[in-house]
């Protein structure tokens, strides 16, 4: 996010989120944490969502205001606004993202829970007009692909590769990866001389 987006994304938070948000919070988060502010933009370069992020203390961070254009929705712009913020959240050495979202917000809520975030708590009269909230966090620091624990869950996995043919049969043929090689059979159910690779 630039300073010359400012305008744009006020406008983006305030048609789409319940709340009204002066400009100046927007240039404050920017001026905060410069990294942690992020705009996403159609082809032509206008702005359909934004999030603005805080540094919290103990290796946390929030995700303060996420908003999409309500005609820009469904189409990947708020996930890939969440994963900008995770990979410059994992840069900066923060350990847990979190958030509030509206108890009423199921759609809202169902999206966080695909991408990692979990309730933790909930929160009465969070909003202004009374409205409870639950705070949803996202762990970071957890289990990562090269841990012992995924290395195991991975190996124990069939692995297929896809194989060509240059038979009759164009039905490619997957077959595990390993030392024993299983009879390729065509379409038909006949047996075909299978090629080493």
């Amino acid at each position: 996010m630039a300073e010359t987006d400012v305008q744009q994304v006020f406008a983006i938070l305030n048609l789409n989120l319940d709340d009204y948000f002066a400009p100046e919070v927007v240039g404050f988060f920017l001026a905060q944490w410069p990294e942690g502010q992020f705009v996403a933009t159609d082809l032509t370069g206008r702005v359909v969502g934004a999030l603005c992020g805080a540094r919290l203390d103990g290796g946390r961070a929030s995700v303060s205001l996420l908003a999409v254009d309500s005609g820009s929705r469904g189409m990947g712009a708020g996930s890939a606004l969440l994963d900008q913020f995770r990979r410059a959240c994992v840069m900066s050495g923060i350990g847990m993202m979190q958030l509030e979202v509206r108890t009423s917000n199921a759609k809202g809520i169902e999206f966080y829970r695909k991408r990692g975030f979990t309730i933790s708590e909930r929160l009465p009269n969070f909003y202004n007009d009374g409205g409870d909230g639950y705070r949803m966090v996202c762990v970071l620091s957890g289990i990562s692909p090269f841990s012992e624990g995924c290395r195991r869950r991975w190996s124990q996995r069939p692995r297929w590769r896809r194989r060509g043919s240059r038979s009759s049969c164009r039905r490619p043929t997957l077959r595990p990866l390993g030392p024993r090689r299983p009879r390729a059979r065509c379409c038909s159910g006949r047996r075909r001389r299978s090629r080493r690779p």
